[in-house]
């Protein structure tokens, strides 16, 4: 799917080789300022300036305005182009994976973990949550519950 939608990956990339799983990362750090760079991809050898280890097309990149064409097209007028990003962005996912599986995306689509295997707190039943009571992820869930019900 890749090569047919001309991704470009070195040679050299390694990425038929699963990674050690103590290698995995949840968060970056930006090294020059020491901040959070949330989720990125990390370099498991040097990489020299210029050297090109993947092109993406950027039809191939679920972005709003990509997002909005693609949900436009089939639910007209059902969202704007001032939509938030994450729930166009959100819809279309939605209606990619669920209502309209054979899609460009399908190949991706098909290899992101399910909600079960991720296991998000904000799907997990009260009495589960409150196993985790005085912890900060009890208000943190309930307060993105509170967020995803107000806006869907």
């Amino acid at each position: 799917w890749l090569s047919s939608n001309s991704v470009y990956l070195s040679d050299s990339s390694g990425w038929s080789v699963a990674p050690h799983p103590l290698a995995i990362s949840t968060s970056t750090i930006d090294e020059v300022t020491n901040e959070s760079s949330g989720r990125g991809l990390l370099a498991r050898r040097s990489i020299n300036p210029g050297d090109e280890i993947i092109t993406i097309p950027l039809n191939l990149c679920l972005t709003k305005s990509n997002c909005y064409e693609i949900f436009e097209s089939v639910y007209p007028s059902k969202i704007t182009p001032s939509t938030n990003e994450y729930i166009t962005i959100a819809l279309t996912l939605i209606h990619l994976k669920y209502i309209s599986p054979q899609n460009e995306f399908s190949p991706y689509l098909s290899i992101l973990p399910s909600t079960d295997s991720v296991s998000p707190t904000f799907t997990w039943s009260t009495s589960d949550l409150s196993e985790l009571k005085g912890s900060p992820v009890t208000s943190a869930t309930t307060s993105l519950k509170l967020k995803l019900q107000k806006e869907y």
